[in-house]
This record gives C-alpha cells, structure tokens and sequence, in this order.
C-alpha cells in the first residue's frame, strides 16, 4: 500500500524554465480573484502567493485592502481620501522573530515587504534548546554595535540565510552575493588560525582570523563576522559565516563552514510620505517593527480591461468581461510580477492537518489553470485525511466504504470562444496545471456570421472533432 505523509500540506508548482531563460519572459502570481460586487476584500499570505510566506515557520504578516465605493457592476473607485480614517487601499506589514538557520547565532527580525522578504533587525532574544559553552547565543546581536535598521526608517533584503555545510579552499572561496567572496588566504602550522580576506567584485574590504579548531573554541573564534554602514544605520553586521573547523594540508589549505547570514548593503527606504508607484508610507514604526502605506493623492479606478502597476512589482487585473451585470460584476485580481530568471513557487493557500478534507481550485491555487476574462477554469486537487493527529496524517491509496482516496483531482472542459469570434467556440480545459485543448464545439455564438454562414467554420473543417473521444 502506497501512502503520503504530511505536516502541513501547501500546492505547489515549480516553474524551472526560468531558470535557463534569460530573454525578458515574465511570471505573474496572481491573488484570489474578487469582484466589485464585493465592497471590501483583503489578500494576506493564504490568499496571495506572491507575499512572503515561510511555511516552516509559519511567517508572513503582510496584507493589502481594498475597500470600494461607488460601485456598479461595471466598476469601482478606490478613493485617495479617507473614509472613517481609512483610504481605498490600505497595506499593512510587520516583522516577526526568526531563528537563524545556524541556530547559535540566535534570532532576527524578518519582514515581508511589497511581496519580498527583508531583514528588520537583530534581536536579542536567546534560542531555545541551543547553547554553546555557556555563551549568550544571541551572537551577531552582541556582535552589532546598532541592531535596528527600521529606527532610521530602512529594512534590506536577505540574501543569505543557511546552516548548509561547505568545504572552502585556497583556491575556491565561499562565493556569497551581491560580488563578495571570503577567501582562505593562510592557514598555520596547527591548523588553528585561518587567516581570511572579504572582497567584494575583486578589490579587498577585510580581513580578520578565526581559530575553529582549537580547544574550547567559542564562538567569536568559529565566526568570521562583517559590520558595515547599511544607509543610515552604523556599523550593523552584514556577513556572518560560521567555521566548523580548518585544516593545514601539504598543497591547500581547506575549512569548512556550516553557518552562512548575509544582509544586502543597500537599504530600501521607508520614509514617511515615500512613494511606491499608487501607494505611499504613512506610517513606521520602529519599536512594534510596522510598515503601513496607502493611496493617497493616487485614486484608482476600477474598470473593465485594465493591468495596473499598483506598488513596485505588484500590479491590479481586471476582466475583459462581455457581460457585467448584478449577477457577474466585473472580476479582479492583483498580482506579483516577476522578471527576473530564476525557479518561482505558485502556491496554494496553507491548510494544515487539522482539517480533514481540503480542495484546491482556481481561486485558492495560482498554479491551476484561469481566464479571468472568460471566467474559465475547473481543476479541483482534494485532499481527504486519515489517521489525523497534531504532527501528521496519511492520504491513502484505498478506497473506503465508498469514499474517495486521500487525493483526488478533476477537471472539466468548458466552452470558450475564439479570439477571432466568426471562428465559434472550442472547449478549454485546465489539466495539470496548463491550458489544453479538447475539441471543437459546433455551437453558433454572438458575432458568429459570414455570409449567413451557420455551422462553425473550425467545427466544420475538421473531420474529428473530440480528442478526448480518443
């Protein structure tokens, strides 16, 4: 009997392309999908894929709403003044305690900002269950001389957050972002001193030693450690990498590392009134680590057949609808957008084992397959849980008493027109994530004449018509 195990269960898909693709393609993460008919709607990190989310940790804290007036079927305005204190777009954000994967270090403070995960601030609060000769393990707090980057109104990305172990030579450093490389330049006779160089693009910008392998080390002698001015804010620790050991051999000198921190040196900026394309910074907030911005001075409308940049890399989708009326108002969405190459995560909305019976769909699924303009796409994903308990369950391979196994997807075909509409309609369906076709369907549709033409000109030229008959 084949069975899957799971914790916490999310839907995932992986988009390798772009990893090989440097040309200027793009991958749009797109939110749930709401409507005008709905008057205040809100996408956090179960809704939205493109917010950070670390689902080991459970963290993520951002959220953007939209709250509409003057609604029609047709549209909605989403007002740059306040209503009760509050404008038509409202995106709030916080910081939350993370443990550094090399755990001794201790703990920063991550934030998701406009969909990207940035560093806050290192905190002082000891790790549990970790100890290291009696030390604080607050380590690169201690080490920081400032640790708090949002009291001058600036975060910076992570770039660098691993306990991945490495071996580094003289003649290969430990390669880490944005140009820098730490270098092994000696080693001593006892193999106890390393003597290491940071460069960064070629040209050297420190130097320092570490002793990991002698007795008793501590940390301060297993870590190499960086400080720089980040913007505003001085001598803030930007690298760490932590040493395991190093060793003198007769043609190279090798070490090996199993902790790795970087923070970028260039800040982005949270002053007050600071502009984000239609959004702004209204408020932060250094000691509760809180970002709020809205639209003020930038009215948005919502109409029919619009792609809007709405804050840096985060853009507003509406439909290209025929018909918008009391029963289909006209749909929207925001979206990431990413042009960057590289491998994107679609995720689903977070579950967890507590819920027996979960499905994903097009609105809960980014990954499946939907046109927002049609309305089109069926694919279901449902997972039915057994044998349920606080750290786990199982999705069987057999059928019970009549139910369902553990997973089950469907999906069904749906008629769509052609683009060129004289053409007809063919039937659509959304199958492992993608956009196939099924069969041509000989139904008239509006603007569907030629010459009083009445059977579907594709439809009709072709032999056979259903593929899935085959």
């Amino acid at each position: 009997m084949k069975k899957l195990t799971a914790i916490m269960l999310t839907a995932l898909m992986v988009l390798p392309a772009l990893a090989v693709v440097v040309s200027a393609q793009e991958v749009d993460v797109r939110g749930q999908v709401t409507n005008v008919g709905v008057n205040q709607f809100t996408w956090n990190n179960a809704n939205f894929a493109g917010f950070y989310y670390d689902i080991d940790k459970n963290l993520g804290a951002e959220t953007l709403t939209f709250s509409l007036s003057d609604s029609t079927p047709t549209g909605a305005t989403l007002s740059d003044q306040e209503n009760n204190g509050v404008r038509g777009i409202v995106y709030k954000t916080e910081a939350q305690l993370k443990n550094f994967k090399y755990k001794p270090w201790g703990r920063y403070d991550v934030i998701g900002f406009l969909a990207d995960k940035y560093f806050a601030a290192y905190d002082s609060n000891v790790t549990p269950d970790v100890t290291n000769a009696g030390e604080s393990v607050a380590f690169l707090y201690d080490k920081s001389k400032n640790r708090n980057l949002m009291t001058n109104e600036q975060i910076t990305k992570v770039l660098m957050d691993d306990n991945k172990e490495m071996t580094i030579t003289s003649a290969n450093p430990l390669k880490l972002a944005e140009g820098y490389e730490l270098a092994i330049k000696q080693i001593d006779t006892d193999g106890n001193k390393a003597y290491l160089e940071l460069s960064k693009n070629g040209q050297v910008v420190d130097s320092k030693v570490v002793q990991p392998s002698i007795t008793n080390a501590k940390m301060a002698d297993q870590t190499y450690y960086y400080k720089v001015a980040i913007g505003d804010t001085k001598d803030i620790l930007q690298i760490a990498v932590h040493f395991k050991n190093a060793f003198r051999g007769a043609d190279t000198n090798i070490a090996t590392v199993d902790g790795e921190f970087q923070v970028s040196d260039t800040p982005t900026a949270l002053k007050s009134e600071q502009q984000y394309d239609k959004m702004s910074i209204r408020n932060v907030d250094a000691t509760n680590m809180a970002i709020t911005m809205d639209n003020k001075d930038n009215q948005v409308t919502l109409s029919k057949n619009k792609d809007v940049v709405l804050m840096q890399n985060i853009y507003i989708k509406t439909a290209d609808q025929d018909t918008m009326d009391a029963t289909t108002p006209l749909r929207y969405y925001v979206y990431k957008k990413y042009t960057e190459p590289g491998s994107y995560e679609l995720r689903g909305t977070v579950t967890d084992v507590g819920k027996n019976t979960f499905t994903w769909d097009n609105s809960t699924f980014a990954g499946f397959y939907y046109d927002i303009d049609k309305n089109l796409g069926a694919e279901q994903l449902t997972f039915t849980l057994s044998d349920a308990t606080a750290s786990g369950a199982t999705l069987t391979d057999q059928e019970v008493n009549g139910a369902p196994r553990g997973v089950v997807y469907k999906t069904v075909a749906q008629p769509k027109a052609f683009k060129f509409k004289p053409w007809g309609q063919y039937e659509v369906i959304g199958f492992l994530a993608d956009r196939y076709f099924a069969a041509y369907d000989n139904v008239q549709t509006a603007g569907m004449t030629a010459a009083g033409e009445t059977v579907p000109f594709l439809y009709d030229k072709s032999k056979n018509r259903n593929l899935m008959t085959n």
